[in-house]
């Protein structure tokens, strides 16, 4: 009760509801008046000169009390406390878990029973048991699904593979800072492949930026420092580095030198096993940096090759750049270096002329990159070849040219039709990003998430658009909004003290899953509203699908205020009572 002392600034152990209030706007409770006070005069002496401290305490408890817990909580005792016995029954009846056992209850009683008397006789009280409820194992993900949960040893292309456009920016594509950091935020955030567009520097060394713009410039060296240090602090499974290489000869050695020496026995430097048919799976390439770039088709032979896919839509390029790109593609082709060419392996670029060629031409090593609008029309009208193609080889999607507020697509999109690396401009914040995070949320943030067995297996037919009866497994998803606790107003809000709160939950997946409904709104209540409102979802393909809950404040003058939000894989959604 320190606060209380702290408040209590005369020391006579007694506070005003004025006091009170300053107390409760501390500790980062904004309650709406009239109820604090008709429950500051509840639990206070008449004839006092305040309230005292064992008085706010009984008033702390009580506004902080959730009614909707305790009515789960005597649903499953008929005392003031659960017995293993009990414990055991209500997660296997409510929470709809198999396999509970008597030690499993007990393992959970210790870890969040406050009481030691409980505790020693293994009972859960009101406390603990909603201690247990907003903790891991009350989540809204699967306990399970928290921690890696899926196959890991299938071929690369099986999986989605969490992937950053113009890796090195931290703000927008023309003016934009370049920054190592960015490199360490992506590796401690899970991030498995990141993009590193090569230029010559002045003083002889690559350095990497955004070509012909204005974004600041960061060495090579230093990048390459950053990952070979961080890229398994999160994730142990294999880091793709997808290079853009503008570089001379000369750097483009240097850029080789620096990737053996710095990386070392991280980076994965052996040649290709033309035996296989497949490529290795993740689990395979444990603690390993992968190259992703162009390969000279005869390393013993100097020849001219084309270094880069030129991932640069064109309506990006400033006039300058246009002009170059159009000399360089009508003129001599710049030479790949052979020392660069021997660190690129099992991720090769190559030119995506048509799905025929394709599948006649392509080894398991071959990945094309596609520009956003070229990818989306394939998505749309040849959704079949492309998810046949993706069962084989990656596919790199990557946005267009014209976001140069480094906005975002929608990522579902491209994840309907099998691709892997769906790059994103990650630093910006938005619904598609928040949907992109949402997606490696689970399986233990290796950033892999194995894509469903109908984008995987060669002999069943998917379409995203239409409806299939052999990969459809629909289910209708009932999600009951019961309650929210200390709700904070949002940030640069121009409204009152107190918000009107109401939850939205959307449905990303095939086009026709996707939805959207909203709870009621709460006039005046973000300490503890109370929805209890049912909102049910029909979703066809569930594998697919992607949930994201968020909050908002409701406005009645302007745009309502984004709160807060949460998205999770529909399969990985626990039943329940669930936080």
């Amino acid at each position: 009760m320190q606060a209380f002392d702290k408040t209590d600034t005369n020391g006579d152990g007694f506070l005003t509801f004025k006091e009170i209030q300053k107390l409760l706007q501390a500790m980062n409770m904004n309650i709406d008046k009239k109820y604090a006070y008709a429950k500051y005069k509840q639990f206070t002496d008449v004839n006092g000169k305040g309230m005292t401290k064992s008085e706010f305490s009984r008033y702390y408890r009580d506004i902080t009390s959730r009614s909707e817990l305790i009515e789960l909580f005597n649903r499953y005792t008929d005392g003031d406390e659960l017995t293993c016995d009990n414990l055991k029954d209500f997660l296997t009846q409510e929470q709809k878990l198999v396999g509970i056992t008597d030690a499993n209850c007990k393992d959970l009683i210790l870890l969040y029973e406050p009481n030691d008397d409980l505790k020693a006789s293994y009972c859960l009280g009101i406390d603990g048991f909603i201690n247990l409820l907003t903790s891991k194992h009350g989540d809204i993900i699967k306990f399970n699904h928290q921690h890696k949960f899926q196959d890991m040893t299938q071929p690369l292309c099986h999986y989605y593979i969490m992937s950053s456009h113009n890796s090195y920016l931290v703000g927008n594509q023309l003016t934009g800072e370049s920054s190592v950091d960015a490199y360490i935020d992506h590796m401690q955030k899970g991030v498995r492949s990141v993009e590193l567009d090569c230029w010559d520097g002045d003083d002889g060394e690559p350095i990497i930026y955004h070509g012909h713009t204005l974004t600041s410039q960061i060495l090579f060296e230093n990048v390459i420092k950053a990952i070979a240090e961080y890229a398994f602090v999160t994730s142990c499974y294999p880091v793709i580095l997808s290079i853009e290489n503008h570089c001379s000869i000369e750097q483009q050695r240097k850029m080789a030198k620096y990737f053996v020496e710095i990386l070392g026995d991280k980076l994965h430097n052996e040649p290709v096993d033309l035996s296989r048919t497949d490529a290795p799976s993740p689990e395979d390439l444990k603690y390993k940096v992968l190259v992703k770039g162009k390969k000279l088709k005869d390393e013993n032979v100097a020849v001219e090759e084309e270094v880069s896919e030129d991932e640069e839509d064109d309506l990006k390029l400033s006039d300058v750049a246009k002009q170059k790109l159009k000399e360089k593609r009508n003129g001599k082709k710049p030479k790949l270096a052979v020392e660069l060419s021997r660190v690129v392996n099992l991720i090769q670029s190559i030119h995506f002329k048509n799905f025929a060629d394709a599948k006649k031409n392509w080894k398991y090593y071959n990945m094309c990159s596609l520009a956003e609008a070229k990818a989306d029309g394939l998505a749309e009208d040849s959704a079949p070849e492309l998810i046949e193609m993706n069962k084989s080889h990656i596919v790199k999607i990557y946005p267009s040219g014209l976001r140069i507020a480094s906005s975002n697509y929608n990522p579902q999109t491209f994840w309907n039709v099998g691709c892997q690396m769906v790059t994103m401009n990650l630093q910006s914040p938005g619904t598609d990003t928040d949907v992109y995070f949402g997606r490696f949320s689970v399986n233990g943030d290796t950033g892999y998430y194995l894509k469903p067995e109908f984008l995987r297996d060669k002999s069943i037919s998917f379409d995203p658009r239409k409806k299939a009866k052999s990969v459809e497994k629909p289910v209708e998803l009932i999600i009951k909004v019961i309650s929210g606790q200390q709700i904070p107003k949002p940030d640069k809000s121009s409204k009152g003290e107190i918000i009107d709160p109401y939850v939205k939950i959307q449905i990303h997946g095939i086009p026709a899953d996707k939805a959207s409904k909203s709870t009621k709104t709460i006039s005046n209540n973000g300490f503890n509203p109370k929805w209890g409102q049912t909102l049910r979802f029909k979703v066809i393909n569930p594998d697919l699908a992607m949930v994201r809950f968020s909050v908002y404040d409701s406005d009645t003058i302007s745009a309502d205020d984004f709160i807060g939000q949460n998205t999770i894989p529909l399969p990985s959604i626990g039943e329940g009572n669930i936080n």
